[in-house]
């Protein structure tokens, strides 16, 4: 499986960019590209105004290295099951991983956690 596939490695390899303050990650690069572009097709959609993604894009771009500190969420099957959709095999990290996508997911389903390392 490549390291795009496995969440401990992404998970790793993010806490690993944020501990040595890496400005120039790929890792939070990507996260900072995803979390625009959710917000814009969440205003396309009509679930955000676009004061919401305007704010949305405000604290992506001005946020910090640290802000990006991973975060372990813990949600278990039979409370997303409902969710899910399965990503095309084309699509995956790896022909042969398992990946959903969950595109509304309300908080009740899952839990936070946060290591300390």
């Amino acid at each position: 499986m490549p390291p795009s596939a496995i969440p401990g490695e992404i998970y790793d390899r993010l806490h690993d960019d944020v501990s040595r303050g890496d400005k120039h990650s790929g890792w939070i690069a990507k996260n900072k590209t995803g979390l625009i572009k959710g917000a814009e097709i969440k205003e396309g959609e009509g679930v955000i105004s676009a004061k919401e993604k305007a704010e949305i894009v405000s604290v992506v771009t001005n946020a910090e290295v640290r802000d990006f500190k991973p975060l372990l969420y813990v949600m278990p099957y039979q409370k997303v099951k409902r969710w899910l959709r399965e990503v095309p095999a084309a699509e995956r990290a790896h022909p042969m991983s398992v990946e959903y996508i969950i595109e509304k997911l309300p908080r009740t389903a899952f839990d936070v956690l946060e290591a300390r390392r």
